[in-house]
């Protein structure tokens, strides 16, 4: 956990661009399979991310189903594709942040699904009956990795909480502080999967302004000072 200063930067502020004109909704079939590696432990898929109502039916997160500004204050994602296929290196980011008039709507946690498939929930991903979600930021390469953050409130704190989570391979585990999320992000997308590259694409795409987008970002500069837009050389870590 950390305080409320991790949300010191306006979440309409973009890391490596000036322009919000990067929110693209052409990007939602491809993008929000950022969170496909919470509901498969081996073959995976791209996947649409979807909120669950209080009433307990999920509902898909997608233009195409109902105006996302009517929910959501930031909806907010990005990605890269190194190449063609399913197999191409890939790296997603997304923020979602829910109007104030829906944070206390959200009882039943989060599902997604692969294309064409029935939504899953995800057990884990959830807020407390006392607990107001504040935010979701994840990233994930689609196939084998995740992290995500929740960010919520209670009654009971004058400041913001925030919940940890990292996926690998489907073995979804809770962290406990972001130190420890960025590490993991870091690890997988530098060392284990030779990817930085592609996260230097996406500041150039544009991040929103977060805590965990700037400790991200500097825990890779070295790399992409290194390796500028293209990692060549596998690396072992220190």
């Amino acid at each position: 956990m950390f305080g409320d200063n991790g949300l010191a930067y306006s979440s309409g502020t973009l890391v490596g661009s000036a322009s919000p004109d990067l929110f693209s909704y052409l990007f939602v079939a491809d993008v929000v399979c950022i969170i496909v590696s919470l509901i498969k432990r081996n073959a995976l898929a791209a996947a649409i991310l979807a909120f669950g109502t209080a009433f307990g039916a999920p509902m898909e997160l997608s233009e195409r189903v109902f105006d996302l500004r009517q929910k959501l204050t930031v909806f907010h994602h990005v990605g890269v594709t190194d190449g063609d296929g399913f197999m191409a290196p890939r790296l997603r980011f997304t923020h979602l942040v829910p109007t104030d008039s829906y944070q206390g709507s959200i009882a039943d946690g989060f599902a997604c699904a692969a294309l064409g498939h029935k939504l899953k929930q995800h057990k884990f991903l959830f807020v407390d009956s006392d607990e107001t979600l504040v935010e979701l930021l994840a990233f994930s390469d689609c196939k084998n990795w995740f992290v995500a953050l929740l960010g919520f409130w209670t009654r009971y704190s004058l400041t913001r909480q925030f919940k940890f989570y990292s996926g690998l391979r489907g073995k979804v585990s809770v962290l406990g502080t972001l130190e420890e999320l960025v590490d993991f992000a870091h690890l997988q997308i530098h060392y284990v999967h030779n990817q930085a590259y592609l996260f230097g694409r996406l500041v150039q795409k544009g991040l929103t302004a977060h805590v965990l987008t700037y400790k991200l970002h500097a825990k890779l500069a070295p790399a992409l000072a290194t390796y500028g837009d293209r990692t060549d050389k596998r690396l072992r870590p220190p």
